[in-house]
């Protein structure tokens, strides 16, 4: 009877560690998702700025070459 006991005991210890490693699994696929997530916002967020930065240069680009030409004139 003690031995049967023990091996109930054990196999509720280790049902409860099972437990608790399906939990921490789960919890860090899900900051490992969060931090895919961040990292996908992150790269559009440095692409729109990359875009936005070649924008401007255009722009000032631009405006350089107008002030040359109306300066040539």
């Amino acid at each position: 009877m003690i031995m049967h006991n023990s091996k109930r005991h054990a196999g509720i210890v280790c049902a409860e560690k099972i437990k608790i490693c399906i939990k921490n699994n789960l919890t860090l696929y899900k900051r490992h998702d969060i931090f895919l997530k961040y990292v996908e916002n992150k790269a559009e967020f440095h692409s729109h700025l990359s875009a936005y930065n070649a924008a401007q240069v255009d722009i000032s680009q631009q405006a350089d070459l107008q002030r040359s030409g109306n300066a040539q004139r």
